[in-house]
């Protein structure tokens, strides 16, 4: 994925984000890690691709002072500061190519969050490394939770989705008839989901609604890949990164207050003491 077309659908991730309760359900997920791992108020926790900052502002709020946001978008990092009261400090901006040099400057941590699919948007031969780094940035005894799309084999050998409104071709209406504002205008936000080997292909088309009664056409698109791979070669690559007790989390429903669940299987790795 480029980080031009990155940059082009950040106007528009927020707030198609909040219309689809993302940032309520993840805040809930990570409220359900604290609560479960039992992580202290004083451990330094860092959101390894933070968007526009609200799980990173949920924590401060909370009273995890310690808690840092890193993203590769310019304009993500702008509005998370312009729309939480988080100091610059807490978040920056920070590509995967240079996530060892961050972990060099600002020192380990006790808990990772790297959510939203967020590690599938690198190319799978960069993601073994990644994790290694991961590895590398945390405490001994520290936690890292990452989730991906839940891939599963087909009888034909084919990796699918195992939610079928994701089976390709798909074309979706993510604002699901309640366009979202932006800057004042009202948008609508369509995707096309497309598979191509071990890449999905998302292409966003954003088109302005209009009051004059006229067709709308399509002002933008941006196409956004993702890499492909099963549960259990994530699995493995956390493994041969140094991560040990690597589990699925399984979010208890006393934890969970929303008609859908989490879109993304959930793996919780450790690293050894």
């Amino acid at each position: 994925m480029s980080s031009e077309q990155y940059e082009a659908l950040a106007p528009f991730y927020r707030p198609l984000a909040k219309a689809r309760e993302h940032f309520e359900m993840e805040c809930s997920l990570v409220c359900s890690f604290l609560s479960r791992l039992r992580v202290g108020k004083e451990a330094h926790i860092l959101d390894a691709a933070c968007g526009t900052g609200d799980v990173v502002d949920l924590l401060h709020k909370a009273g995890y002072s310690n808690t840092r946001g890193i993203d590769g978008s310019a304009t993500m990092i702008s509005q998370a500061s312009s729309l939480t009261h988080l100091s610059p400090f807490s978040l920056s901006i920070c590509n995967w190519s240079e996530l060892r040099n961050w972990w060099n400057r600002n020192g380990k941590y006790d808990l990772v969050f790297l959510l939203g699919n967020s590690i599938a948007h690198a190319e799978a031969p960069q993601i073994p490394s990644i994790l290694k780094c991961v590895h590398a940035g945390l405490r001994n005894g520290g936690i890292f939770c990452v989730d991906q799309r839940n891939w599963s084999m087909d009888k034909e050998g084919v990796l699918r989705d195992s939610k079928p409104e994701r089976r390709i071709p798909t074309l979706r209406d993510l604002t699901k008839g309640r366009p979202i504002q932006v800057g004042g205008k009202t948008f609508e936000v369509h995707d096309l989901c497309e598979h191509m080997d071990n890449i999905q292909k998302v292409t966003y088309r954003v088109r302005e609604l209009t009051t004059l009664g006229e067709e709308p056409g399509w002002q933008m698109w941006c196409e956004l890949s993702y890499s492909v791979f099963p549960l259990s070669t994530m699995r493995a690559w956390l493994v041969e990164a140094g991560f040990r007790d690597v589990q699925e989390w399984v979010t208890a429903p006393e934890e969970w207050s929303y008609r859908e669940p989490w879109p993304y299987a959930v793996l919780v790795a450790r690293k050894a003491d």
